[in-house]
């Protein structure tokens, strides 16, 4: 895995890992390569799909393609594929920047060569570029081969000089702490996911079709034993599947497969989401009004554009002292105490803000089938499915919704926030050179 273990402050993007995804050795080889894509591209991480690109193949048939690529040049063992995946600071890229910087490297480093899906994953503030290609040449049916060194010689430098095209930081690729060398897919997606996407669907798929035809909880274990697998019943429901590695807690599975949901949905009951209370917008704006649109009586408009640019540079100044101005005017602070106590009020707000988002993806994680059903299928088609794993279709709607606004809500507060703590940097910086100069 290559990873900057010394991360400079301010540093706005760098390659964090580079990922060889190994043939299984049991079941399907190309499970792990199946299992990159749609982590990839899962419409919840990416805007519903509109941020998921591809090289050489389609959305649609990508992993397909890549099989068939595979078995033109009879190379369908070994190494599957690569997932590459560009970090982003929080905050210092828009999810089409990120998009557009993850599009031009795989356009720069693969080319015509590979299949490839890429995609931006925007669910957390620290958005990722996610780069998935195939072992196999669509050119000339040769694998991909990384020598040591081509991550500081090629792979990180692409980088870079895209960065500096949009203006962004660089990472020096000789600082001490880059590691050169690749992790292995499967163990990052055990890790990461605990256990396999495939034996999780395996399990899910199992008890669904063997509620409907049991009368409580315990006729559902003795139904999984008789299929083969290994039951632990405690504070938790563990299953452990034929042929898995490990048992999986079935909360694990989602909010329909708790013990508890387990016990209803045998029963009839529907599973109902939480109720969402909005929190967002908990700071008062209308105490604390920025301007984010300058100052109304200078517009570029009132100039002949071809002379404009020989005051570019001073129209903005003056933009920004306006700006500066209005908001000690308008909020009425008088002193640099003054301006520390609402950056402090900032700070904390910010705090607040992270543990709320982080609270609403915990919970949206918790109903991501139920997410998935009503994100890819029509509403008649996702309700009917969402009956038949017990849920109740209105109530998943509404939440889906209602974290979805709420998730967005407290972005934009943030980012709002972020703008009002830069422009009183902004002032403390103009007051300290003042100081200097007299």
């Amino acid at each position: 895995m290559f990873q900057n273990r010394n991360r400079v402050e301010g540093e706005t993007v760098a390659i964090t890992k580079l990922m060889h995804i190994k043939a299984r050795e049991k079941g399907d080889p190309s499970a792990g390569l199946k299992n990159a894509i749609d982590y990839i591209t899962n419409p919840e991480k990416t805007k519903n799909g509109k941020l998921v690109g591809t090289l050489n193949c389609t959305k649609e048939h990508a992993y397909e393609k890549m099989l068939l690529t595979k078995e033109l040049y009879g190379k369908e063992d070994e190494r599957q594929g690569y997932h590459f995946v560009i970090s982003f600071n929080p905050g210092e890229v828009t999810p089409e920047k990120a998009f557009q910087i993850t599009d031009e490297f795989c356009r720069a480093f693969i080319g015509t060569k590979y299949e490839c899906v890429y995609s931006v994953h925007d669910d957390k503030d620290h958005m990722h570029g996610h780069i998935v290609f195939n072992s196999v040449s669509v050119e000339d049916g040769r694998k991909y081969h990384y020598e040591n060194g081509d991550w500081k010689k090629t792979i990180q430098p692409i980088t870079n000089r895209i960065c500096e095209k949009y203006g962004l930081e660089t990472i020096d690729v000789n600082e001490k702490g880059m590691a050169d060398d690749f992790d292995d897919f499967g163990k990052w997606e055990g890790n990461k996911k605990e256990i396999r996407l495939t034996n999780q669907e395996e399990l899910k798929a199992l008890i669904d079709n063997l509620i409907p035809d049991c009368k409580d909880i315990e006729e559902l274990k003795e139904r999984l034993q008789e299929a083969g697998c290994r039951v632990r019943d405690g504070k938790y429901l563990s299953v452990r599947i034929p042929e898995a590695e490990r048992a999986i807690r079935t909360y694990r599975l989602g909010h329909a497969y708790e013990k508890e949901s387990l016990i209803k949905r045998i029963a009839g009951e529907a599973l109902s989401a939480p109720h969402i209370q909005s929190q967002s917008q908990k700071l008062k704006q209308e105490s604390y009004k920025v301007s984010r649109g300058g100052y109304k009586g200078s517009k570029k408009q009132s100039m002949h554009k071809s002379e404009y640019w020989k005051y570019k540079d001073d129209a903005a100044k003056l933009r920004m002292i306006n700006r500066q101005n209005q908001y000690l005017s308008e909020n009425r602070f008088s002193s640099v105490h003054q301006l520390e106590m609402r950056k402090a009020v900032i700070g904390k707000r910010k705090e607040e803000i992270d543990k709320l988002r982080h609270g609403l993806f915990t919970q949206r994680k918790q109903f991501q089938d139920a997410i998935e059903l009503i994100k890819m299928m029509p509403r008649e088609a996702a309700e009917k499915s969402l009956r038949e794993k017990g849920y109740d279709p209105d109530s998943i709607y509404a939440f889906e919704s209602a974290t979805r606004e709420e998730l967005e809500n407290l972005r934009i507060e943030k980012r709002n926030l972020r703008g009002e703590e830069n422009l009183i940097n902004s002032i403390e910086r103009k007051q300290r050179s003042e100081r200097k100069l007299l």
